[in-house]
């Protein structure tokens, strides 16, 4: 494994079900454990940093934020 790669998170459902759910946009200090709506990705590269379904815990916003995104599609 990468030293620089975070281990994966929990998957809480199945990607499509969390692509077809109902979902709210809430900025990263909101956003820890709560369930991933959609793909978080920084472009370029485009490389998933989150996929659907995933709970968003400390680590992996503290990632995002990084990369300057500051808000989230989660489910409701």
């Amino acid at each position: 494994m990468c030293p620089c790669s975070s281990p994966l998170q929990p998957q809480l459902c199945a990607p499509r079900e969390a692509i077809l759910s109902p979902r709210r946009t809430v900025p990263l200090s909101q956003a820890e454990g709560q369930t991933a709506a959609e793909v978080i990705s920084r472009c370029p590269p485009g490389i998933p940093l989150v996929m659907p379904g995933e709970r968003l815990d400390k680590n992996i916003l503290a990632d995002l934020n990084k990369y300057g995104i500051l808000q989230v599609n989660v489910l409701e």
